[in-house]
């Protein structure tokens, strides 16, 4: 019996199926034994969950008191008391209706447009799927201030990174933070006038960088608004469509950061 046994559990660990990784987004990936583990019968694939990052605002009355993050279903860090009027006793936090959605007019910073770009960051797509991080930063003294990835090897840990998906950037400043959208294209254009370029990011030939904005945030929010009448604006193209899906968010916002003319067109301000 106990011969019988082992046999039997060894015949059922011989038809175990490999468990095997397919990336996320994995719409094409291709169906072979490197991929799910098996080149005949069945296989099992199960769902890989990440927790959602949720930003928070904390407000006493309507002014902003502070701002954090938690992942879903863990902690939730809280900020120092407010300032307790006289008659009251706190009652601890509670959530609040979302301000209505509102639309920036980037136009209206043409007075501080030139202020210095302190922080910025792009988060572009590398290969097998991999997201590829590159960001800049004053407070950061060694290598002016860059930090990210090194020879496309992705390095997007940094917590600066959060909140980015592939093909997104930001730039910020003393005014607020601007976030951006960056699309790789077959069309051209020249450089820091708008277009209106197709996406074709990572196909064949789409070597052609194209950046907008999409948001604006008010210094220490990490709540954007809507921007209002934005534009694609032409950046420098590259050699390749590989090349563009790899630096064109983080271009994108280098230029913001460096080009006044470029910064002008995404921005609107046509003075």
């Amino acid at each position: 019996m106990k011969k019988l046994t082992i046999t039997s559990i060894l015949a059922l660990c011989m038809v175990c199926p490999a468990m095997a990784d397919i990336a996320k987004n994995a719409q094409s990936a291709t169906c072979d034994s490197s991929t799910i583990g098996t080149t005949t019968g069945p296989a099992n694939l199960q769902a890989d969950w990440t927790a959602n990052t949720i930003n928070l605002d904390f407000y006493s009355n309507d002014t902003k008191v502070g701002a954090g993050s938690c992942t879903y279903d863990g902690g939730i860090t809280l900020p120092n008391t407010p300032e307790v009027p006289t008659g009251y006793t706190f009652g601890g936090w509670k959530v609040r209706a979302a301000p209505a959605q509102t639309t920036f007019n980037l136009a209206t910073l043409s007075s501080v447009i030139d202020s210095p770009v302190t922080f910025l960051v792009g988060k572009g797509q590398g290969v097998n799927n991999s997201p590829y991080c590159e960001g800049w930063d004053t407070n950061i003294t060694s290598n002016d201030g860059w930090f990210g990835q090194d020879e496309r090897n992705a390095d997007c840990s940094d917590s600066r990174f959060s909140g980015l998906n592939p093909g997104e950037w930001t730039t910020t400043a003393s005014y607020g933070t601007v976030k951006g959208q960056a699309i790789c294209s077959r069309i051209s254009g020249t450089y820091a006038q708008t277009g209106t370029p197709t996406d074709e990011t990572g196909q064949e030939g789409a070597q052609y960088c194209w950046c907008k904005a999409t948001g604006f945030a008010e210094p220490n929010s990490s709540s954007y608004q809507t921007v209002a009448s934005s534009s694609w604006v032409f950046s420098p193209d590259y050699d390749d469509a590989v090349g563009c899906v790899f630096d064109c968010a983080y271009r994108c916002a280098d230029y913001v950061r460096d080009g006044p003319d470029f910064r002008r067109a995404v921005f609107g301000i046509t003075q």
